[in-house]
Parts: C-alpha cells; sequence; structure tokens
C-alpha cells in the first residue's frame, strides 16, 4: 500500500480496507493505531499531500481517526452515576448500541458534569464489541475536556490542541482566516461518534469538515507506522 509522509514526518499507511470504526480500530491496534484527529487535519488543511493517499481523503473515500467525540444531548448534560449510551439512530436499523462505563466517566472534574455546552475528545484505551454493546473505555489522561461544544452542526473556531470547532460568536467567525475554521456535522442526541476525515464532499469546506456519521459506515483503515518516519 502506499503511504503518505506527514507535517510531522510521521507516515500514514493505508490498509486497503473499508470497516466499521470498531473494526477498524481492532486492525491496526498493534501497528501504530488510527491515526489522530490532528494529524488527518495537517495533511488535509493547508496541504496537497492528503493527494498521496486518495485511498483516505480521495472522492467517495474517508479515513477514521482514531478519537471519538463523546457528548451529551443537545443542551443537555453529562450525568454522575450512569453508564454513558449513544442515543442516535442509523440508517442501517438496530446496530449494537455503544456505551462508556460509569467506571471510565468517575474520575473527570465535577465541573464536566455541572456544566452545559461540554463535549469529550476522546482517545480510547480499550474498544470491545461485547453482547451487542460496544463499549469504549478510557482514563482522565486521554481526554480533553472542550468547552463551549457545538450544539448544532455548523462551523465553529478551531480549538488547536484537537482540530475541533468550538462555538464562537458570529462576529468572530467571520473575520477568522478559513484555516481558522472547521465544521463539524453532530446528531442532536447523546453521541459517542469516531471522527471520520475526507477531502471532498463540500466544495466550501474542503478537508475542513468533521462528521460523525452513522456508527455502520464503512471508512478506511489506516495506520501510523511507528518504525517508519520519512524525511519532509
Amino acid at each position: 500500500m502506499a503511504a503518505v509522509k506527514t507535517p510531522t514526518k510521521q507516515v500514514i499507511v493505508p490498509t486497503g480496507q473499508k470497516l466499521c470504526w470498531p473494526e477498524a480500530w481492532q486492525l491496526v491496534r498493534d501497528k501504530g493505531g488510527l491515526p489522530s484527529n490532528v494529524l488527518h487535519d495537517d495533511l488535509l488543511v493547508g496541504s496537497n499531500d492528503w493527494k498521496e493517499v486518495e485511498q483516505c481523503y480521495g472522492q467517495y473515500n474517508w479515513a477514521w481517526a482514531r478519537e471519538l467525540l463523546v457528548y451529551p444531548e443537545r443542551h443537555g448534560r453529562f450525568h454522575r452515576g450512569r453508564d454513558f449510551v449513544d442515543g442516535g439512530h442509523d440508517t442501517w436499523g438496530i446496530l449494537p448500541e455503544w456505551k462508556i462505563p460509569w467506571s471510565s466517566l468517575s474520575s473527570l472534574p465535577d465541573y464536566v458534569f455541572d456544566g452545559v455546552r461540554i463535549g469529550l475528545f476522546v482517545d480510547p484505551q480499550n474498544v470491545e464489541v461485547r453482547n451487542n454493546w460496544v463499549i469504549i473505555e478510557f482514563d482522565q489522561a486521554s481526554v480533553v475536556i472542550l468547552n463551549n461544544f457545538l450544539q448544532n452542526s455548523r462551523v465553529g473556531l478551531v480549538d488547536e490542541s484537537t482540530r475541533v470547532p468550538l462555538d464562537a460568536p458570529f462576529s468572530v467567525l467571520k473575520e477568522l482566516p478559513r484555516d481558522s475554521r472547521r465544521y463539524l456535522k453532530r446528531i442532536d442526541a447523546t453521541g459517542i461518534r469516531p471522527i471520520v476525515r475526507t477531502f471532498y464532499g463540500h466544495s466550501a469546506r474542503e478537508g475542513r469538515r468533521l462528521d460523525m456519521h452513522a456508527r455502520k459506515f464503512g471508512a478506511q483503515a489506516s495506520y501510523v507506522d511507528p518504525q517508519l518516519v520519512l524525511d519532509i
């Protein structure tokens, strides 16, 4: 398979397989793992390097990131003492439920549960499919807490540490350069949604769109080869 060098000299290698996110995550976990959203973003925004791997980003092609966005229902809150379950319904009908056990959430700071407009950027430690459940486990160190999380699918101010768009007044957004904005697609219900990236599909948002596609959606399983570093 062709590989592409990234601005950090890491190498993204497509496997040539389009899989659902849990299967993709498991397939490449011992090969270096799925690329981070930041790595995808480095290739897609302000660079033409994505063209080196059309399998990942070309027309009708999408590539999974390793992280998920986790968020309450629109204008809702996280709740103490209970598992967090994805509340969306997918086009393909009944699918395994997705959940995060309370044991993973319990170590998060109190303000996560007290505030609104909060989302979590989660790099999972473990992903299992068990008894019709997709179970996501993580610890606090692998979570970025996002304040001003978008409540609708729209353009927002990019958070540089995660490359996720966050809420900002329109008066601020319209003055920003294009590369400081991203478009987020989210659901109105509670969400446990893996990030998927592409270049095509929305001419005004080329490379700048973060999609939370239906969980059954098949996208490219690629990985970051920890043994291979290319000079740029």
